[in-house]
């Protein structure tokens, strides 16, 4: 990357503002040995996850964060603690990071949803980007809640943004920026303890691949 004192002025000026999020999903979780209907179900971390923790942390000292925003589910929680302790930076825990809300259906088998809401689940299944389950909200307004933060970091003093959150935030925030459709979503990869980088330039959001 060319040094910024060789840049225009206006270049540099815009060099100089731009803003970074870093989106970065939980670590591995222990989702049990039934498979349930998760979504803002407080799940623990893994042995494994547990060990995700320290690269996470690795990486946050060589990125240097100005502050930390979390899920306040204890699997977005347990690392940003880790983090913002070794960074010796804030911590601040906010509900709109969350993991899209299943209402009725959190920590449910989905063989018992089958079983006692059949229709109810198949129409979840064909619209769920516009269909809620019973008393949770649809992936739509999983985008607008969460886009709607994202937005908000715009005028945020802090340069840099390490946001500690879930994988289908990521990619209902990344599916809005790249104006794809949300039913597309699935097809962009959220592993355990990565994410994406977003950089704020030119009035608008861009998605970096690094």
């Amino acid at each position: 990357m060319a040094n910024s004192t060789h840049l225009s002025p206006a270049k540099k000026l815009d060099y100089d503002l731009r803003r970074e999020v870093l989106l970065i999903r939980h670590p591995e979780i222990d989702r049990g040995d039934v498979s349930r209907c998760y979504g803002q179900t407080d799940l623990p971390l893994t042995p494994r996850g547990h060990e995700m923790i320290p690269g996470l942390v690795a990486r946050a000292k060589e990125w240097q964060p100005e502050v930390v925003l979390s899920s306040d589910l204890q699997r977005c929680l347990q690392p940003a603690r880790a983090i913002t302790a070794a960074c010796e930076v804030s911590l601040e825990v906010d509900l709109v990071w969350r993991e899209i809300h299943m209402g009725e259906w959190e920590n449910q088998p989905w063989d018992d949803l089958r079983m006692r809401h059949p229709e109810l689940l198949e129409n979840w299944m064909k619209s769920y980007v516009t269909v809620c389950a019973p008393g949770g909200e649809s992936y739509n307004q999983l985008a607008d809640r969460t886009f709607g933060a994202l937005k908000i970091l715009e005028t945020r003093d802090a340069k840099r943004i390490w946001v500690m959150t879930h994988g289908g935030v990521i990619r209902a925030i990344v599916s809005r920026i790249l104006h794809i459709p949300l039913e597309q979503s699935w097809a962009i990869e959220t592993a355990y303890a990565a994410g994406v980088l977003l950089r704020f330039s030119g009035g608008g959001w861009k998605v970096m691949f690094t």
